[in-house]
């Protein structure tokens, strides 16, 4: 018990705590008051929980190895190891500090209105490189450019989740985190339940910040909290399905990234609502009834077709009533 037990806090509490204390600087310091700062260090949290949580499972090498060749290194290469290297590259690329201020800067010389366009342009060339460098067992071009297709569903998802987005990413990563331990993949079940916890410290932390600074700069779903959520959820379904050995269909796993957009069921609540908590309750709850729903659509069918192929396969069924 004690090995799981240290095995679960390597790969999952210590990531997320990790995450946590990158996202405080802007969340509960003077920094709340920055919106770049607000954008840039709890996105970045959310790709370094998995970046920790990935190398604390299988080593900097398994990184490594995706860009250089290691001298005495003879461990297999795994193409789902490039979704470390993209956490890695979200983390410098995409919500690093000076991304982040290009980012919102650009956003606020647009014309109104025009800022959104900004953020999908990022969202656009992130879900490109995805799909040009991240693949997995038997890649083909539709395989591919689906992937890119995910990347921007998930894009335009998740501004729906407004507020909501950190509360709502616990539960998309953490439906991931469920999927992926049913179809026996164990080690990114780990990796999506750190950036679900993490996700939720950080939306905790969000809360918290806003609470004791009247002026904080809110918490919205765009610019590097838009693109990392996207990439990193679209990618952890992507890879969660690819090697799935459960009944889950594939359409249910593609439904994932699109949780977010189901903030739309209380839209009307929302907007009514008489306080940005209360606001950002309804949309969590929105996107949390179709999470439980696609959670319980996969146990439900992973356990009849279960029951149906034991029942075929096993030539002692009927000997024992089966």
């Amino acid at each position: 018990m004690d090995g799981v037990v240290g095995y679960l806090v390597s790969v999952v509490v210590i990531p997320a705590l990790v995450a946590a204390a990158v996202a405080s600087i802007a969340l509960v310091t003077p920094l709340r008051r920055r919106a770049w700062a607000v954008e840039c260090f709890p996105a970045m949290a959310v790709a370094l929980a998995f970046l920790v949580s990935f190398t604390n499972e299988l080593g900097w090498t398994a990184v490594a190895r995706q860009v250089v060749t290691i001298e005495g290194d003879d461990a297999p290469f795994e193409r789902w190891h490039r979704l470390g290297l993209a956490a890695l590259m979200l983390m410098i690329g995409a919500v690093c500090m000076v991304g982040a201020v290009c980012i919102v800067a650009a956003r606020m010389r647009m014309p109104r209105g025009g800022a959104p366009i900004v953020t999908m342009v990022a969202l656009s060339i992130a879900g490109a490189l995805a799909a040009q460098f991240v693949q997995f067992p038997q890649p083909t071009l539709l395989k591919q450019l689906s992937l890119a297709a995910l990347v921007l569903a998930a894009g335009v998802a998740l501004p729906l989740a407004g507020g909501a987005i950190y509360w709502i990413a616990w539960g998309a990563f953490g439906i991931v985190a469920a999927l992926a331990g049913l179809g026996g993949f164990a080690s990114l079940a780990v990796m999506c339940g750190a950036v679900s916890v993490a996700s939720l410290l950080i939306a905790i932390l969000a809360a918290i910040g806003g609470k004791f600074a009247k002026d904080a700069k809110p918490i919205e779903a765009t610019g590097a909290p838009l693109v990392v959520c996207a990439v990193m959820i679209a990618l952890a379904a992507r890879c969660g399905d690819a090697y799935d050995q459960s009944q889950t269909p594939d359409w249910l796993w593609w439904l994932v990234p699109l949780v977010p957009g189901f903030a739309l069921i209380f839209t009307k609540q929302a907007l009514r609502a008489p306080s940005i908590a209360a606001a950002t309750f309804w949309r969590t709850l929105g996107a949390a009834l179709a999470g439980v729903a696609i959670l319980g659509a996969a146990l439900m069918i992973d356990a009849s077709r279960g029951t149906g192929k034991s029942d075929a396969d096993d030539p002692y069924a009927d000997m024992y009533g089966g």
